[in-house]
């Protein structure tokens, strides 16, 4: 678990406001709607709807702050994968419309896209204006910028200037209030669907380097060193040379030997434009003085076939298989992914044991791997009859533990609320190929407050299920907390996703296409490391990526002197 010292992910222990614990009972029902629909009749793509109903039962709704604003008509939602695709669970999705509206008092209504096209639908509602209230949308922050320039959405600064509970995650989670503060206007524009850390760490297979009697590398020497080992002398002991030490899918998971540097690459470790902590700026990292060292390093990885030769050919997917099968020794991923391959890995090869480890270092040796705590966001339509009472209240949901699991996994039908003692337990799905839970509305994703970092998740009652849900928790934390007490992550703040510049949005495809063509030229030999960075110097400047840097540096307040 995170420790009390951990600023920034501190686990707050906080009893719920009196304000939000009193139970309201007959008579919390909310006003009719004019526009309620009729649950699960509606056609696919489009709305389920419910309404509370009286008759004296008990609801645990939130109550009212003092001189507090009054419930929505309807709160309204739109998101993508409620109970799955838009075609999935009909009857589950109807279902938990009923139930909420009478459990929490609040008329709620979710409107539901097909995931493979949920962008274009929701664009077209939108624009028709079929729809209202809180619409979740795909990131980065430039999406929300488009939406704010297109007018069609709502400021929220003002809107929940008075609700305590904005007030309480301003003072104690100042990142997530302002994720989506736009630094050109400094207004806020979004709620996050979630606000859980997360970063990439580097997974190896621990059980090779005990093989080989290497230590756990920490250093850019100590990972070549691994590296070449993990290819030439047979860490699996099968008596074949059919192994390698590094697997990539291009640059994705290879992010870590630039960070080691201190040229980072931006947030899917595919570009050199990013914004640079230290200097509070955007900056094109294929410039920083240590990039031709970094793909030196990689080059050498690579000629020598310690890194996957396919690289540059493997799709997501592909990486993957190669780390579970076994030929591959270690990966830069997401945090506790090499953990959970533990078990897949030992179907095949059943000795297999997983190290992760933080960071690796070089030139640079502090503040080398960020992280970051983010969430697509919540936009609040224009066209909302309520718009202070919807996202007050949705505010005030997302603080309500019951409420907030309830958003998460559904009904207490579906699943055993222990809140008590932070304890979630799913029910299986008997109809599940694979023993899992019953689908789940999926309405909200991890905060620090209510997190699958603090609260034990099971699927089933076995109690050995929570044993090792703890085992592999206090595992996973570990490697979050070393990381901090030893200096080696920092905070990378969401909204420096990606640059804030219309001219990004539209080369951004072409920016890509020369930073690809720049790292395989270099790290292949294609060309020489320097004709390499030059020919991308000079297609950045024909297609007019200085606009890139000068728009995005003046939506911070900054400026650099970099030009192409």
């Amino acid at each position: 678990m995170l420790s009390k010292s951990t600023k920034l992910c501190k686990v707050i222990a906080i009893v719920v406001s009196v304000l939000f614990v009193v139970a309201l009972f007959g008579g919390c029902t909310p006003k009719e709607s004019g526009d309620k629909g009729t649950p699960g009749t509606t056609s696919p793509g489009q709305t389920a709807t419910a309404t509370p109903t009286s008759g004296g039962q008990q609801t645990t709704a939130p109550a009212e702050p003092a001189g507090g604003v009054a419930k929505p008509d309807v709160l309204e939602i739109t998101r993508e994968m409620y109970f799955g695709d838009v075609s999935d669970n009909p009857d589950l999705k109807k279902e938990f419309m009923e139930e909420f509206s009478k459990k929490f008092g609040i008329n709620l209504k979710v409107n539901y896209y097909p995931k493979n096209e949920y962008m274009e639908k929701v664009n077209l509602a939108i624009t028709a204006g079929e729809i209202t209230g809180l619409v979740n949308i795909y990131g980065p922050a430039s999406n929300v910028v488009k939406k704010r320039d297109d007018g069609v959405i709502l400021p929220l600064d003002d809107l929940l200037a008075d609700n305590e509970v904005w007030k309480k995650w301003q003072k104690e989670y100042p990142t997530l209030t302002e994720l989506y503060k736009l630094p050109d206007d400094n207004q806020t524009w979004a709620v996050a669907h979630g606000f859980a850390f997360n970063f990439f760490d580097r997974a190896i297979r621990k059980d090779w380097l005990d093989n080989l009697g290497l230590p756990v590398p920490e250093t850019l020497e100590d990972l070549y060193v691994m590296a070449k080992a993990f290819t030439e002398n047979d860490p699996d002991g099968d008596g074949q040379k059919n192994t390698f030490g590094l697997v990539s899918s291009g640059t994705w998971n290879l992010q870590d030997i630039f960070y080691a540097h201190g040229c980072r690459l931006d947030n899917v470790g595919g570009g050199t434009i990013t914004f640079d902590m230290e200097k509070m700026a955007w900056v094109d990292n294929m410039f920083h003085p240590e990039m031709p060292n970094a793909l030196a390093y990689l080059k050498d990885l690579y000629l020598n076939g310690y890194l996957d030769p396919e690289v540059f050919v493997n799709t997501g997917a592909k990486m993957r298989e190669k780390f579970y099968n076994g030929i591959a020794g270690s990966w830069f991923y997401w945090w506790n992914n090499g953990y959970s391959a533990e078990n897949t890995i030992r179907q095949i090869h059943p000795d297999a044991a997983i190290i992760e480890i933080p960071a690796i270092t070089g030139p640079k040796t502090k503040n080398v791997n960020q992280y970051a705590a983010n969430g697509t966001p919540f936009i609040l339509l224009k066209n909302t009859k309520q718009p202070k009472e919807t996202v007050h209240w949705y505010v005030n949901l997302l603080d309500n533990e019951e409420a907030y699991w309830w958003f998460r996994y559904g009904t207490d039908r579906y699943n055993e609320y222990d809140l008590a003692n932070k304890t979630i337990k799913r029910k299986v799905d008997p109809e599940s190929a694979v023993g899992g839970g019953y689908a789940s509305p999926g309405l909200i994703g991890d905060f620090p407050w209510y997190t699958s970092n603090n609260y034990i998740i099971v699927t089933g009652d076995d109690p050995a299920l929570i044993e090792d849900y703890k085992f592999k928790l206090d595992r996973k934390m570990k490697v979050f907390e070393d990381g901090l007490s030893k200096g080696l992550l920092y905070e990378q703040p969401f909204r420096y996703d990606a640059p804030i510049s219309e001219t990004y949005s539209a080369i951004s495809a072409d920016i890509s296409k020369a930073v690809k063509e720049c790292l395989f030229d270099a790290v292949t030999g294609n060309k020489t490391i320097e004709e390499a960075i030059s020919t991308y110097r000079a297609t950045m400047k024909a297609i007019g990526a200085q606009k890139v840097l000068d728009e995005a540096n003046k939506s911070v307040g900054t400026s650099d002197n970099f030009k192409y």
